[in-house]
């Protein structure tokens, strides 16, 4: 499963411009146009930022920075 930006794929399909969810009801979306889309969330990238580097292990970082520092990076979905 991979989570998509929802706006990024309205903006795909040009239905955030006033006006044009109304006149573009029905159009056909297939499973290409969800292929084009980015990730919203990269786990791959969480996990990277995620990882304890050795300032840690010596006792040199505070953990409670880090559970800060690994909220950000969750709730940014690793994106940025």
């Amino acid at each position: 499963m991979r989570l998509i930006d929802a706006d990024a794929f309205i903006e795909y399909l040009g239905l955030d411009v006033e006006g044009s969810r109304k006149n573009n009801l029905g159009a056909i979306v297939t499973l290409e146009d969800f292929d084009r889309q980015p990730s919203a969330y990269n786990v791959g990238r969480v996990m990277e930022q995620l990882e304890v580097n050795s300032m840690y292990e010596q006792g040199e970082v505070n953990p409670l920075v880090l559970l800060d520092d690994a909220i950000e990076i969750v709730k940014s979905g690793g994106i940025g």
